[in-house]
């Protein structure tokens, strides 16, 4: 039986009894005990988004050595050192250090876009197959 049961019960006996002070400070404290479930719940809640965002910058750690800057430019690169396409949004990694790709705004246009928070990046300059590659000293 949890806490606010028992006050239940205990509000139930005090009104047989016919004790109206008993009755108030049960009814106070069954009212507090609302109150401390309120507050755990809303602590739980806290907890879970906490965890979520660490989960998010566990993540963003790990693919960080993945993550490749060129003229401006961000990309993922796979384990050959080979570029993705399409491009990191620059803002998105660099502030928030979220993976979000740019979407070209149309076929015709050499300008993209970040859905997430609709910054504009201009024309991608080109880049050499092997810009990622680790060069011999």
């Amino acid at each position: 039986m949890g806490l606010y049961e028992a006050l239940k019960d205990a509000v139930s006996v005090a009104q047989k009894a016919d004790n109206i002070e008993i009755m108030r400070a049960l009814f106070e404290a069954q009212k507090q005990a609302l109150d401390v479930l309120d507050l755990l719940r809303e602590k739980d809640d806290i907890i879970r988004a906490l965890e979520k965002e660490v989960d998010r910058l566990k993540e963003s750690v790990r693919i960080r050595g993945n993550v490749k800057e060129w003229q401006g430019w961000f990309f993922l690169v796979d384990e050959d050192k080979n570029w993705k396409y399409p491009p990191i949004c620059p803002r998105c990694w660099q502030v928030d250090a979220r993976i979000v790709y740019l979407n070209r705004i149309s076929a015709t246009n050499s300008i993209m876009r970040c859905l997430q928070c609709n910054s504009t990046a201009g024309h991608m300059p080109s880049i050499p197959k092997d810009a990622f590659q680790d060069r011999a000293a």
